[in-house]
């Protein structure tokens, strides 16, 4: 049987967010001892449930509430069944060689100390106020990472460090904010098959346990978003039909949006309106919800489809884009409540990615399962088709985001279990200079 081997999620850091010289956590024996003990426990107990599990699974699927479209879209349904967990012997090799002892004194906890290790002054550790971070999640075998890669205009891209995850990451997000400091934060929150939000330090070399987790949802995490205007805020979206708005200072949920008739798969804070959030849903609806007074507005996609992704117009804080799973893109103006004001019929396969150019205006990039990347003209109007990349390499594409700081520098992560699935792309350069 196949395993598995794809990128679900990418995101990038803007510049001059993570620190030079990033913390490094010096463990000890029994620090690590203790951490495989407690997730051998924990995941051990998942084991001993699977026939029940799946029985489980069995009655939903008659029910049509499963989550068989996140398993068919990540190719899940070849896992090899007999691997150990979802973090298994090869995980737990990586997990041991990630141990760096500390000192004379053998201190456990966190130091910054510039002199301490002379590999720490290298020049592949040190991050550049030049240097963008670009994050992604990676799942290959029984193994889920998240990959923190360093890119620079001049250089090649590189894995600058990585985390070990416990269960396969569907979705990230970064978060600059932190309960315990006023200071700026440079923090990764990631949702997964699980039912757990985990967040993460991401200038932290060798961590290998979140900051803190969320816990709420009642099944897998397909979406997030930060609220950049009140910093404490994040959204998430779940396959168990509800979105979510967490106070990040209690860790608790605040607000639950729980009325929908399916799975919940794409959110976004507005960029201006702290209040405001769109959430798309399998069952092919757009909404927009007041988390101050409830109020929702709604507008039917299509019939026989899924909303893939939502993503407002930051040139046009009125506006947004939609794409859905039978290949569409649209966009709509929150004034009318009737229709779309245009469409785009963009890909054969699903719209997996859908991200608009940060710092050029009308600029649009769309991914798809067919295995294509095309850059589109659009404005309140109507869109016109500018070029694609057809011979990435990296099979269906499963995740797209735009460089914050580049106008034209984007990252995808693909399904292709045989060569390379991440890639960034200069969408004015030619297929040659794909790196």
């Amino acid at each position: 049987m196949s395993k598995i081997n794809f990128v679900s999620s990418v995101y990038w850091i803007r510049r001059g967010v993570a620190k030079e010289v990033p913390n490094t956590v010096q463990l000890t024996k029994d620090d690590l001892k203790r951490i495989i003990d407690e997730h051998k426990q924990q995941h051990g107990s998942d084991e001993q449930n699977d026939d029940q599990m799946s029985v489980s699974d069995e009655e939903v699927a008659e029910n049509g509430q499963n989550d068989d479209n996140i398993v068919e879209k990540y190719g899940l349904d070849n896992y090899d069944e007999d691997s150990e967990g979802e973090l298994g012997t090869n995980s737990l090799s990586a997990l041991a060689s990630l141990t760096v002892y500390g000192d004379n004194t053998e201190d456990p906890y966190i130091e910054n100390d510039d002199n301490s290790d002379e590999s720490d002054e290298n020049e592949d550790f040190r991050i550049k106020p030049t240097d963008n971070l670009v994050l992604v999640g990676h799942v290959e075998s029984d193994a889920s990472v998240l990959e923190v890669r360093v890119y620079n205009e001049e250089d090649e891209h590189y894995v600058h460090h990585d985390i070990i995850l416990g269960s396969y990451p569907i979705c990230l997000e970064w978060i600059n904010y932190s309960s315990s400091s006023e200071e700026p934060v440079n923090y990764v929150g990631i949702g997964d098959m699980g039912k757990e939000i985990t967040i993460w330090d991401i200038d932290t070399v060798n961590s290998l346990e979140p900051v803190y987790k969320l816990v709420g949802h009642e099944d897998s995490v397909l979406d997030l978003s930060w609220n950049a205007n009140i910093r404490k805020m994040l959204a998430s979206a779940s396959a168990d039909q509800s979105s979510c708005v967490w106070d990040l200072e209690k860790c608790q949920i605040i607000t639950r949006f729980d009325h929908f008739k399916s799975n919940v798969q794409s959110i976004e804070f507005h960029p201006f309106e702290a209040q405001t959030l769109l959430i798309g849903d399998t069952n092919g609806i757009v909404s927009i919800a007041d988390c101050q007074s409830g109020g929702f507005k709604k507008w039917k996609v299509g019939e026989n489809c899924e909303v893939e992704k939502v993503i407002w117009n930051h040139f046009n804080p009125y506006t947004f884009f939609c794409s859905t799973s039978d290949g569409n893109v649209f966009n709509y103006d929150v004034r009318n409540e009737k229709k779309a004001i245009y469409s785009i019929n963009a890909h054969t396969d699903s719209v997996t990615g859908l991200s608009l150019s940060r710092h050029c205006n009308g600029c649009l990039i769309t991914a798809s399962i067919d295995k294509l990347v095309k850059v589109w003209d659009v404005d309140d109007t109507s869109a016109h088709f500018i070029t694609q990349f057809s011979d990435l390499n990296i099979g269906a594409v499963l995740s797209l985001n735009c460089n914050p700081d580049l106008p034209f520098i984007i990252a995808v992560g693909g399904d292709n279990n045989k060569s390379e699935n991440f890639k960034i792309i200069d969408i004015t350069k030619s297929k040659k200079d794909i790196r």
